[in-house]
This record gives C-alpha cells, sequence and structure tokens, in this order.
C-alpha cells in the first residue's frame, strides 16, 4: 500500500487542480464554443421542364460519403441514375462509368444519358450504356471511394471522372472532407459522446480553444490542391490495376467576371482561405488562379498516368462562350446557369457531342455523320423546346435545314413555339427564387409567367417557393388566382398551398372554401380537415356562420 501513496497523491493534486481551474473558470464566466466538424449532405433539386424534382441522399457508412435514395422515377436500386444497369454486363455492351458531383449527377437528363444515347443513335444499336455513379456535392474523395466500393465491381470498360467545382469550396465548418472522411459512423458516434462531455465543462472548453488557437492552417477547403492531386493519382491507380482506361475532364470556367467575382470570397472563411491561397484579395484574380491550380492538376494527372487521357471540357466551354459573345450560336443562348457552375441544357448536349468524339474515336466517322445529319437536330431541336430552351431548339432546328433544306419546313412550328416560349423561359429564369433581384421584381416576372401558361404547376411552385423564401406567403393565393390546373394533382397542390396563404393571411372565409374544394379532390386531406374543424369553432365562437363554398 505504500508503494501506491505517491501515485494516489499525485492523482488527487492532479484532480484538485483540474477543480480548482474548472471553479475558477466557471466563477468568472469563461466559456468558449469549440469550432465542430458539420457532416452534411444534400437535397437533389433538378427541373424537368419547369417542374422542379427533389431527391434525399443518406449517408452510406463507413466514411463521410452519401447516395441518393434509391428507387425513385430518377434513380435506380442502387441509388444511382437510372437507367439501371445489370449485376452482369451483358455480352458486347460497352459500359462507361462516369464520376463526378451535380455537374454529372445531372439535372432531368444528365450528360451521361446524352453521351450513350448519342452513341448508339449514331451506331445504329444498343451497345452503350452509362453507369452514373456521381451525386450532388461529391469532391474526388466521395468519387475515389465510390469507385472501388460500388463502380469497379460492376465491370466498366471505361470511368470518365469530372470534378474541381467542389473541392476547392471551404464549408462553413472550416473542415475538410478528408478529416471527416476518417471517423466512421460507429467511430463518429462514440468520440462524439465523448467529446460532449468534455466540452460540458469549462477546462475542456478552455482545452479546445487552445487546440483551436494553434491550429494555423484552418479554415481548410473541402479538398486542398495537394489532396485533390491524390485523389486524382488514386483513381488511375485503382482503374490501371482493373484494366480500365481512365479520362479525366477539366473543370470549365465562366467568362461572365462579373458573376466570377461571387463565386469565391462572400463569407470570411472563404475570403481568409483563398486570400492565403492565391495571394490575392480580388474575387476574380482568385476565381481565374483556382481554375488554373485545379485544371493545371488535372491535365498532369492525365499526362502522368499511361491509362488516363484528358478530356478538355475547359476548352470546349471557353470556345462556346466566345462562339456565343460573337454571336455565332444564334439568339437567346446562354451556357452557364446563374451559379455559373452548372449549365444549361443546350451546353450539355454540345458537351455531349464531345465527350462521344472523344471516349470512342473508332466511331468518329459515324458520330460526326450522325451529328450532322438532319434526324439528329430535328430530334434534338425537338428535346431542347420539352426542355425548356428555346434557342437550343432554334439553333439545332437551324443546324436541320442546312443538313437538308427539302425539309426546312417540318419544322416551322416548332420554330414558332420557340420563338414564342423566348420571353416566358427567360422570365421564369429570372424570377426564381436564388437568383438576382428583389422580390416584387422577380414575383412580378413569375406572374407573367404565369398570366402566359396558366396551366404551369411549375410556375405555381416557384411563386410559393419566391414568397416563402420573402416571408410573404400570405400573398401566394392571390397570386395564384388565375392558375387553371389541368389535372387533380396540379388542383390538389394548388389548393393545398392556397389554403396555407389564406391560413397565414388570417382570411378565415376564404381559406374555409378553399379546405371544402380541397376536400372534393382529397377528402383525407389532413390540412384541410384539421383546418376545418379549427375554423367551425372560431365561426361558432363569433356567432356567425362560414361562408360555404360555391361552384
Amino acid at each position: 500500500m505504500s508503494r501506491l501513496k505517491p501515485y494516489l497523491f499525485s492523482v488527487v493534486i492532479t484532480a484538485g487542480f483540474f477543480v480548482l481551474v474548472e471553479g475558477f473558470l466557471y466563477t468568472t464566466g469563461f466559456k468558449y464554443t469549440p469550432r465542430e466538424k458539420i457532416y452534411w449532405r444534400p437535397m437533389i433539386t433538378m427541373f424537368e421542364g419547369t417542374r422542379q424534382r427533389n431527391i434525399e441522399t443518406r449517408f452510406d457508412y463507413p466514411g463521410y460519403i452519401w447516395r441518393t435514395i434509391p428507387n425513385t422515377p430518377y434513380t435506380d436500386s442502387r441509388g444511382f441514375r437510372r437507367p439501371e444497369v445489370a449485376d452482369e454486363k451483358p455480352p458486347g455492351t460497352v459500359r462507361i462509368a462516369f464520376l463526378g458531383g451535380s455537374t454529372t449527377h445531372g439535372g432531368y437528363r444528365p450528360y451521361p444519358e446524352r453521351v450513350v444515347a448519342l452513341l448508339n443513335d449514331a451506331l445504329g444499336e444498343d451497345r452503350y450504356e452509362a453507369l452514373n455513379a456521381a451525386c450532388s456535392s461529391y469532391s474526388t474523395l466521395q468519387s475515389r471511394v465510390a469507385l472501388e466500393r460500388w463502380v469497379l465491381p460492376l465491370d466498366p470498360d471505361m470511368v470518365f471522372v469530372y470534378h474541381g467545382w467542389n473541392d476547392p469550396q471551404v464549408q462553413d465548418d472550416g473542415y475538410g472532407d478528408h478529416e471527416k472522411y476518417r471517423m466512421s459512423d460507429q467511430t463518429r458516434t462514440s468520440w462524439l459522446l465523448a467529446l460532449a462531455r468534455v466540452r460540458s465543462l469549462r477546462i475542456g472548453q478552455a482545452m479546445a480553444g487552445l487546440l483551436d488557437w494553434a491550429d494555423y492552417t484552418w479554415p481548410r477547403p473541402r479538398v486542398t490542391p495537394d489532396e485533390f492531386r491524390a485523389n486524382l493519382d488514386d483513381i488511375a491507380r485503382q482503374c490501371d490495376r482493373a484494366g480500365v482506361p481512365l479520362w479525366v475532364a477539366t473543370r470549365p470556367r465562366t467568362r461572365r467576371l462579373n458573376t466570377a467575382r461571387s463565386l469565391y470570397g462572400t463569407k470570411p472563411l472563404e475570403r481568409q482561405y483563398y486570400s492565403t491561397l492565391t495571394r490575392s484579395t480580388d474575387a476574380a484574380a482568385v476565381y481565374g488562379e483556382i481554375h488554373r491550380l485545379y485544371t493545371d492538376i488535372q491535365r498532369d494527372v492525365a499526362l502522368r498516368h499511361a491509362n488516363a487521357q484528358l478530356c478538355d471540357l475547359s476548352t470546349l466551354i471557353d470556345d462556346l462562350q466566345q462562339r456565343q459573345l460573337a454571336d455565332r450560336l444564334g439568339p437567346h443562348l446562354t451556357i452557364f446557369r446563374e451559379d455559373d457552375c452548372h449549365l444549361y441544357e443546350f451546353a450539355e448536349q454540345q458537351m455531349a457531342q464531345y465527350i462521344a468524339l472523344t471516349v470512342a474515336p473508332q466511331h468518329r466517322k459515324a458520330v460526326v455523320r450522325h451529328i450532322d445529319s438532319y434526324a439528329y437536330n430535328a430530334a434534338t431541336a425537338r428535346l431542347m423546346l420539352a426542355e425548356e430552351q428555346p434557342g437550343g431548339a432554334l439553333f439545332y432546328a437551324a443546324r436541320a435545314a442546312v443538313a437538308e433544306p427539302s425539309r426546312a419546313h417540318e419544322l416551322a412550328d416548332l420554330m414558332y413555339v420557340a420563338e414564342r416560349n423566348v420571353r416566358f423561359v427567360e422570365l421564369f429564369h429570372q424570377g426564381r427564387p436564388g437568383t438576382k433581384g428583389d422580390f416584387a421584381d422577380k414575383l412580378a416576372k413569375l406572374k407573367t409567367c404565369l398570366a402566359l401558361r396558366p396551366d404551369d404547376f411549375g410556375v405555381v411552385w416557384q411563386i410559393y417557393r419566391l414568397c416563402v423564401h420573402a416571408d410573404q406567403v400570405d400573398q401566394v393565393a392571390e397570386v395564384l388566382a388565375e392558375f387553371r390546373p389541368d389535372n387533380p394533382e396540379d388542383t390538389r397542390q394548388w389548393l393545398s398551398i392556397s389554403l396555407e396563404s389564406h391560413i397565414i393571411g388570417e382570411r378565415l372565409n376564404p381559406a374555409f372554401r378553399t379546405a371544402n374544394q380541397l376536400l372534393r379532390v382529397d377528402p383525407d386531406n389532413k390540412q384541410a380537415n384539421a383546418f376545418l374543424a379549427h375554423v367551425r369553432q372560431v365561426f361558432e365562437s363569433q356567432g356567425t356562420a362560414p361562408q360555404e363554398p360555391t361552384n
């Protein structure tokens, strides 16, 4: 026992010291909120014409990686984009795996789907198929893991990787993807519980503050340039071991420098990191330097690995923008969306043409012949019209007329509709929430869209979202009074939105009528039934009767 006394004495003294320090910090009111890693995953938004579609994602442990939920109209049983590929590749099939973030995961019709459709149409047989394993907000880290975990076991014949947008981003927590990935779900849960206990103590907060102060590399981007290179190198090595050729695509850049200024350095953590990385505080210069830095790495990786080749999307999109500025593409065409990251469908179709020629050079003659044909350009013009791309429809219709002048008259109606749709599409894109402009201006544009297309529920939903963002939901019902739904589901959603607007605006009689109308198309609607039960009590307490709905 005597031998243990010195150790026990040391423990008691140490514990007493910590108790005294804890008491001192507590009595002096010391508090510090330590930095914490945020394990974030996206909600995916896409447009089918004017209709907004949302797909949820969920974490797919171990590690910091997620996938879209499976078995939706847009995702297969694995959580990848449809169409689903078989576990065992059919004989004679060329399977192209696509890796990337939202720019590859895509909208309603992503570019991987366009690439294989073009190749198959050019060859006259379904020889190629796309395995789109990209997901919104992926960095090269998630794609590296997806390649090993899910893609290579499905035996792709080639891999196409397109990144560079998400990797340089600085998240709100200032931590990178790699340090978040190191903890699996089980480890993270137990570690966070232990950390929470320590941080509940003032001495724990003080120690965390010292560690935060000593972390001179914070804030960090999601993926540093060195990590970006290492991830792409790992992807190339994985493909090499599997005997699969790799295509590395460069990230395009926008020529709209006024918009580019808002892409980097709009938040304090971003300004802190980017000014250190690029040694500049000018946002346009920062944008250019980050583009150069990451695309140089993409070019270098493609050069150094024998199984890798470059697909220079940066040069392609730069050329498109130059042609646009020189008015050589025709009117009403825009390359980049408002965020100057995602491309409009016309540019994605152009990109698909370029990729098809790049990854399948052995079919170059057949692909070029198909791209120049009347059939391809007329079909693509119709596709652009359905995708609310009237400028793209006019571009491809003009190409079809050049291919076969004698058939130009067949596209007259399409071109007429495209011309009529130009104003609607411009107003729709300018009026949606998330774009520039004040609430009144944007609402006026969407109201004009509704007047042009009174049966378009896509416009209705954007008006609702705009009012939600501006905390003006009480205005929605009046704005949507001119909506003319042409199917029961649109009717149900319109009435539900209108009911919410009337309730928030405290318009009981209109709300009562709307709730009754809603029950006609949806008798079990919880919102309407709950409101009617409440509003009847209100009217009874006032000694009045609600106004019954009229047909």
